[in-house]
């Protein structure tokens, strides 16, 4: 038996053991090499959004700059700024340094105050135009 099955097999036990079940149709070892991922995360080294969502949204806030808000709402979402604001924050919680890369830092005023985008680069003024 290899090192790796012998540690899936003690994993799994200790998560047994812990009141745990495990599906073993869904468990997967993946080496250093293969991208890893827990929940739409890479995990490999450090955390990071997957390469696709971090493109798609840097796409859409060029969109923004370049042709307004409205048209990138394809999905007719109701608050579309503050569901950017969120999608940017989702990347500065996973890592700090690909949400500024694509321009955008959320800031918040006291209290319930608005919240807005500082403005960085004309990225993060298309969110609130």
């Amino acid at each position: 038996m290899r090192v790796v099955e012998r540690f899936s097999a003690h994993v799994a036990a200790v998560a047994i053991e812990k009141g745990f079940r495990v599906n073993h149709h869904k468990t997967r070892i993946k080496r250093r090499g293969a991208r890893q991922t827990l929940g739409g995360i890479v995990v490999n080294q450090k955390l990071n959004p997957s390469r696709r969502e971090l493109e798609l949204l840097e796409a859409i806030l060029t969109n923004c700059a370049r042709l307004g808000p409205e048209s990138q709402n394809r999905e007719a979402i109701v608050d579309f700024p503050a569901h950017l604001e969120g999608r940017v924050s989702f990347v500065e919680m996973i890592n700090r340094d690909k949400g500024s890369a694509s321009g955008t830092y959320l800031k918040r005023s006291g209290g319930r105050g608005e919240r807005g985008l500082r403005k960085t680069n004309p990225l993060s003024d298309a969110v609130r135009k």
